[in-house]
């Protein structure tokens, strides 16, 4: 019995010796729990920091981005309109001049007609009667021909324009429309051009005395009127296919 109460007492001390280190160590995990604790609180702290300063700075470029693109809309604005009362003004005087033009060409075409009785003595000179009056009705009549042509190319791009004036008094963009009846009036003018090249060198083409070659260089000629038309009405009807579905009214509705 005094063995077994030395060994309990004994075990007893052992215990009672190692239990200030047992709580120590217990002590120095709590410690080091706790400093985990604050270390991932620390780390969850900064991340919210750096995601509110983020969302902070996302927020300010958002509305500086915003405020930049109103006021570019602004200017945009400012310098549309000021660009379409350009446009406007050009486009103004570039139909008074073609206006002007025309006008000189109908008087060229009186004159024209005007010295065809003499032109006609002078063929008959030089090729003989029949032979000067085949050729000069011929030139006369594809001369008629075009001046017609280009005066009814002329009158459609009139009255498409008057309708895209409408389409944009109503709010429609119409720039591009417009670019292609600039392009398609320029064709119209280039046609007539040529007509009145072809007109000028006529005499020109008719002074060999063979008649064969006199017809072939009038032929010459009136082939590169009939190109330049046939360019024209082209660039016109693909004015026309683009202003489908544009609405205002059925001017444009035909090919020219």
């Amino acid at each position: 019995m005094n063995k077994r109460y030395v060994l309990i007492i004994g075990g007893s001390l052992a215990l009672l010796s190692i239990l200030p280190i047992l709580v120590a160590a217990q002590t120095l995990r709590d410690q080091k729990r706790d400093t985990r604790k604050d270390i991932q609180q620390k780390r969850q702290d900064t991340r919210q920091g750096i995601t509110d300063k983020r969302e902070t700075m996302m927020q300010e470029m958002r509305e500086k981005r915003d405020a930049m693109r109103e006021e570019m809309t602004q200017k945009r604005g400012a310098m549309t309109e000021e660009m379409r009362e350009k446009r406007q003004t050009m486009r103004a005087e570039i139909r008074d001049k073609r206006e002007g033009f025309r006008d000189e060409v109908r008087a060229k075409r009186e004159e024209f007609r005007d010295t065809a009785k003499a032109r006609r003595e002078e063929l008959k000179k030089k090729l003989g009667e029949k032979r000067a009056e085949k050729i000069e009705m011929f030139f006369d009549h594809m001369v008629k021909k075009f001046e017609g042509a280009i005066d009814r190319l002329n009158d459609f791009a009139k009255r498409i324009g008057e309708r895209l004036d409408k389409a944009a008094a109503n709010g429609k963009n119409v720039d591009e429309l417009r670019a292609k009846l600039d392009t398609a009036e320029s064709a119209i003018d280039d046609a007539q051009n040529a007509l009145e090249d072809a007109k000028a060198k006529y005499a020109s083409a008719v002074s060999d005395p063979d008649f064969k070659k006199s017809f072939a260089k009038v032929r010459e000629l009136v082939h590169g009127v009939a190109e330049k038309v046939k360019a024209a009405h082209r660039a016109l009807v693909d004015v026309v296919r683009s202003t489908k579905g544009l609405g205002g009214g059925n001017a444009t509705s035909t090919e020219p």
